[in-house]
């Protein structure tokens, strides 16, 4: 499905979430310029699929979805991921912005570029920018950069911008370069509080693995 030039509304939203399940069945919706699911319930599904596109958001932007609480398994985000907002807490990723659920077997080669004010906190990753649910067996390859410059607020990493104290990382890689003036950007996530197990980065991406935590 290629949706370039068209007008697209995000599926479900954070009253009315997506509560079903959605088989890609290995097919590739293209042309996105927005994401393509608001937030993805926790009884949701999404898998078997690939979105590509040019996708541009406010505070909280990913290509697949904004906010996941259920179940992405088999997914990939290619093309480019860019958020912009100069006030309030940001998170930007190339699969979801934020991640309550599980995200599982999934890859992001997207670039993502996330913009803020000098105060402004935001958490960027490759694959997800803030984690609270478990990611296992995804990596992502696609750069991340971002601009704020307010030190230990704010969590940018390879794959996972900021891992809250319930997020589990497990079987993972990230091989993008990062690059930010943030006190917390990383080769593989940006600030930790949570688990992280059997996973790797490529040392030359930045100048630390984790950066806090």
């Amino acid at each position: 499905i290629n949706l370039s030039g068209k007008t697209w509304t995000a599926i479900g939203s954070t009253t009315n979430s997506f509560c079903g399940t959605f088989d890609g069945n290995g097919k590739t919706i293209s042309g996105l310029t927005s994401p393509l699911f608001d937030t993805v319930g926790e009884t949701a599904t999404v898998k078997n699929l690939t979105v590509c596109g040019d996708v541009t958001g406010d505070a909280m932007t990913g290509m697949l979805a904004i906010t996941n609480k259920g179940t992405i398994d088999s997914c990939a985000a290619l093309g480019t991921v860019y958020a912009a907002k100069y006030s309030g807490s940001l998170a930007a990723g190339g699969i979801a912005a934020k991640n309550e659920g599980t995200i599982r077997s999934c890859a992001s080669p997207a670039s993502v570029k996330h913009i803020s004010a000098y105060n402004s906190p935001l958490n960027t990753g490759g694959l997800v920018g803030s984690n609270a649910g478990t990611i296992e067996a995804c990596y992502s390859t696609g750069s991340v950069e971002t601009n704020t410059s307010k030190y230990g607020t704010s969590g940018v990493g390879g794959l996972v911008g900021q891992n809250t104290a319930s997020g589990k990382v497990n079987a993972c890689y990230a091989a993008g370069s990062v690059n930010g003036y943030t006190g917390s950007f990383a080769a593989f996530i940006g600030t930790n509080n949570g688990e992280i197990s059997g996973s790797y980065y490529r040392v030359t991406a930045a100048d630390k693995g984790v950066a806090s935590g």
